[in-house]
């Protein structure tokens, strides 16, 4: 089965609201907003969800903020609006718009844009997308003769949180050693530069996280050839329109699945409390 029609679909607001985060980065006055709420986020919400309602309107809408609806069939859309909301208002920018589509248990469909420019996601932002039957793009253009990591290297780059600092960085950069780490404010941006090889990998530990915020990104590591791992060492599972695996104490996604379940297993190895 072919998704183009889907793919072309969510391309489209997916790129619409980017220009939402461009424009309220540069709106006077500042951005808006406070904590980890943002009234540009509900804005975006609002736009994806009415745009997906009525190309799909038997499809269900997960969406952190703005909206949703419970459709008839086994299709969803998961939507977030704007991953790394609470950095975006700090003045950090690696922030994303997140859209993932799973039917019947399978995902099928994954866009990720980082509409700013940054150290990451390079001079004209980060935009990944893939449908099954596709080919993984970044930025338009055909990702291809990326090598795939089988273990850590000093060479290796992993993304972790902005909240990961002191002590809480010191035993991670013990748990991935040699490797090196690099601070990245949004997971959904985490999983797309691994999926292009841009990192070696995007985790999280010690903060669950909901359907919404990596589902974009497992698509998209699953159309590189890797996943998105649970503490198990097991991918994150589906089910009809819903994930299995929500709300767990640690995500490790890279287009290698042996490179991650090589940090799940030292993960596993050293005393959680530690992370």
């Amino acid at each position: 089965m072919s998704y183009a029609i889907e793919l072309e679909c969510v391309i489209d607001t997916v790129k619409q609201s980017g220009a939402l985060l461009l424009a309220e980065d540069v709106r006077p006055g500042g951005v808006r907003g406070v904590g980890s709420k943002a009234p540009v986020d509900e804005e975006i919400g609002r736009l994806i969800c009415e745009t997906l309602h009525s190309h799909f309107p038997n499809d269900s809408l997960q969406c952190e903020e703005g909206g949703g609806y419970i459709g008839s069939s086994l299709r969803a859309f998961v939507i977030d609006p704007n991953d790394g909301t609470r950095d975006f208002l700090l003045g950090h920018r690696e922030n994303s718009v997140s859209v993932g589509m799973v039917d019947n248990g399978e995902l099928v469909l994954g866009v990720v844009y980082a509409p700013f420019a940054s150290e990451l996601t390079g001079p004209d932002g980060l935009f990944v997308c893939w449908a099954k039957g596709e080919f993984l793009l970044w930025n338009g253009v055909e990702l291809a003769g990326v090598s795939t990591e089988s273990t850590l290297t000093s060479d290796s780059v992993l993304l972790v949180g902005r909240s990961v600092r002191g002590e809480i960085l010191q035993n991670n950069l013990v748990m991935v050693e040699p490797a090196q780490i690099r601070h990245c404010s949004s997971i959904a941006t985490r999983l797309a530069l691994a999926a292009i090889g841009q990192a070696s990998l995007g985790l999280t530990v010690r903060n669950p996280l909901s359907a919404w915020d990596f589902a974009g990104g497992q698509v998209l590591l699953q159309g590189a050839g890797g996943d998105l791992l649970g503490p198990s060492g097991q991918p994150i599972k589906w089910a009809g329109s819903l994930c299995s695996d929500e709300y767990l104490m640690g995500y490790f996604g890279s287009r290698s699945t042996a490179l991650a379940q090589q940090v799940v297993e030292r993960y596993k190895g050293i005393t959680k409390d530690r992370y």
